[in-house]
């Protein structure tokens, strides 16, 4: 079947880029919590399968075989079918780097917190200036200066929409949304404990780090099964605390792919470089009545002798891999 076939060339793929040394003409990645590495190429592989049973197997044995490589790769993994159950689960109630995957749960508290208000304007022009906030000290004076050209007389849905790349802007720009509506909610351990106190399974999230802060000092955190409940929660279109008409709001927030309808994809992904260095892809795709979601988060350590860039661009290689099977499964 398509899918054996694909995943024997994924592994060898995989095998030649480990025996090369990871590549020493590996692009190098952009610093920070970035939207611009997310073109970075998949390994080509487009998998399909005709049974769960086949599914469950080759995900098992794909995860195997990586976490056998010993390349210095900490992995989560949670994969869900609707009508079906688990199909996989590795390690999905450890607390993992989010990067960018964490503003699924800024916008749920945004919906939770001013839901009843997206259309009023927050003030925050005397924010996003140097030393205003610590929210804000991670950027230049001259992101700074842009992101109030772009933001200021923006609304809290609109700052949603560019906190979650639905729109144009740079990417300093996209981050500095997210600490504005971070701020503006009450402050970090505010909105993590509004976001924990919805529903048991948030339990496994950590908000306490603002975008461009987390330097080699951690990250926000979350654990594959938190966000696997969350975009359960969005599939079957109930999430505790939000109007129908909200969660539809959430779900046009969350959509990269799609109209909408068979095949759409709801999500975000999340990455970091150089410390952690991060790659996640969390969502889910819509398939009738058997939506598939999953979480896919991996963190790779120090490696003596081993690039970082080189490092970072195998993580990218092997969770998008891990995605594309996802994807196209039955």
């Amino acid at each position: 079947m398509r899918i054996a076939r694909g995943l024997c060339a994924f592994l060898g793929i995989f095998a030649v880029l480990v025996l090369l040394g990871w590549g020493s003409t590996a692009a190098h990645p952009t610093h920070g919590d970035s939207e611009s590495s997310e073109s970075l190429d998949r390994l080509p592989i487009h998998p399909q399968a005709s049974e769960v049973a086949e599914a469950e197997k080759v995900l098992k044995e794909a995860v195997a075989f990586l976490m056998s490589a010993k390349i210095g790769l900490d992995l989560g993994v949670e994969v869900h079918l609707a009508g079906h159950g688990t199909l996989f689960a590795r390690e999905p109630d450890r607390l993992m780097p989010t990067a960018s995957a964490i503003k699924s749960f800024v916008a749920l508290d945004l919906l939770l917190e001013h839901g009843d208000r997206l259309h009023e304007v927050p003030k925050i022009k005397r924010l996003l200036y140097p030393g205003s906030h610590p929210a804000f000290s991670g950027f230049t004076k001259l992101e700074l200066e842009s992101a109030r050209r772009d933001l200021n007389g923006m609304s809290y849905g609109e700052l949603a929409e560019v906190m979650m790349g639905q729109t144009e802007h740079t990417n300093a720009t996209y981050n500095i949304a997210c600490n504005v509506l971070l701020y503006v909610s009450g402050g970090l351990e505010a909105v993590q404990n509004r976001v924990r106190a919805a529903h048991p399974l948030f339990s496994q999230i950590q908000i306490d780090h603002y975008m461009y802060l987390w330097r080699n000092d951690g990250d926000n955190l979350a654990s594959p099964h938190a966000l696997v409940g969350l975009y359960r929660m969005l599939s079957e279109g109930s999430v505790p605390g939000l109007s129908s008409d909200q969660v539809q709001l959430f779900r046009r927030w969350l959509r990269h792919e799609g109209d909408g309808g068979e095949g759409t994809r709801i999500g975000k992904r999340g990455t970091l470089f150089p410390s952690p260095m991060a790659r996640i892809q969390a969502g889910y795709i819509e398939r009738n009545d058997q939506d598939l979601i999953y979480a896919i988060m991996g963190q790779m350590q120090d490696m003596p002798g081993v690039d970082p860039s080189d490092a970072f661009v195998m993580l990218l290689a092997v969770v998008d891999t891990l995605t594309a099977i996802c994807e196209e499964l039955p």
